[in-house]
């Protein structure tokens, strides 16, 4: 059945108001998890922690969970995949914890672990 150009409007407009719901939500969560450490993980710690895309140490670029909280318009889409959500549910839920140990060198990159209870000592 084809769609009228008012209802294809209507649904892409729709599709616009569900997408920034859902980006505000993750971008809510990302940033509380950066919170949890002083001081608070960079995007790109956060992203190798989780087990997604960064940019190597000392190299420019964007890590994934920088694309999941930009506000900018060509990232509206980028979200956590199923997999990344799901961790990150279970990280909200304590099921799950996160490490992070302190810099080999004042201003480099924290190594970040995910980990469960009987994986700490």
């Amino acid at each position: 059945m084809p769609l009228t150009p008012a209802a294809k409007k209507r649904a892409l407009a729709a599709e616009a108001v569900a997408l920034a719901e859902q980006k505000a939500v993750w971008r809510e969560r990302l940033e509380a998890l950066k919170a949890l450490v002083v001081p608070p993980l960079s995007n790109a710690e956060l992203s190798v922690g989780v087990g997604l895309s960064a940019p190597p140490p000392g190299q420019n670029g964007v890590s994934a969970v920088a694309r999941f909280v930009s506000e900018s318009p060509r990232n509206r889409r980028a979200r956590p995949d199923t997999a990344t959500r799901s961790l990150i549910e279970l990280l909200f839920a304590g099921d799950l914890f996160l490490g992070v140990q302190a810099a080999a060198t004042p201003g480099a990159r924290r190594p970040v672990i995910v980990c469960e209870t009987q994986d700490l000592p």
